[in-house]
């Protein structure tokens, strides 16, 4: 069975989490993020792999923005000024060897909620998060999402 690794980046804490094809949590770990450098919240990701013995097909990650989701590019968040440049999908495909998604914190949230949590079933979803920083997620018809073709397409 496939699995992914469902990353969130905050600007205190980082949540990760092993996904199964149904988007169920098998189990999931939580520890400070280094904001003033990725490189180490990333070996901290792959050492928590590593420990639980997880088997993963790809990597998604959600993290604070502003980004540059076509290039995979961190820019500058406020909330992680080390981070500000990160190359964070083309370094993570290169670092674990998997296929790696990356989208904003808030639009994933959204999304999480459409699919399994309270909006689930409802043609509309808005989503507010208010922690290290402030976002907001809007989801249109997620029967036709995205991420549901990532899914598939990462073959979970």
């Amino acid at each position: 069975m496939n699995h992914v690794i469902s990353i969130d980046i905050g600007g205190t804490q980082t949540r990760m989490a092993l996904v199964d094809e149904d988007c169920t949590i098998i189990e999931r770990y939580t520890f400070p993020t280094n904001p003033g450098d990725p490189v180490e919240t990333m070996n901290a990701i792959k050492a928590k792999a590593a420990e639980a013995g997880w088997k993963f097909s790809s990597l998604a990650v959600s993290c604070p923005g502003p980004l540059d989701l076509i290039n995979g590019v961190v820019l500058i968040p406020p909330n992680l000024p080390g981070w500000h440049g990160f190359r964070l999908v083309e370094t993570y495909e290169h670092f674990f060897g998997k296929p790696t998604y990356l989208d904003n914190d808030g639009n994933l949230a959204c999304l999480g909620e459409a699919v399994k949590g309270a909006g689930s079933g409802s043609r509309l979803v808005q989503y507010l998060t208010i922690s290290t920083g402030i976002g907001a997620g809007l989801v249109d018809n997620p029967f036709s999402m995205v991420l549901m073709d990532l899914l598939k397409k990462s073959q979970i």
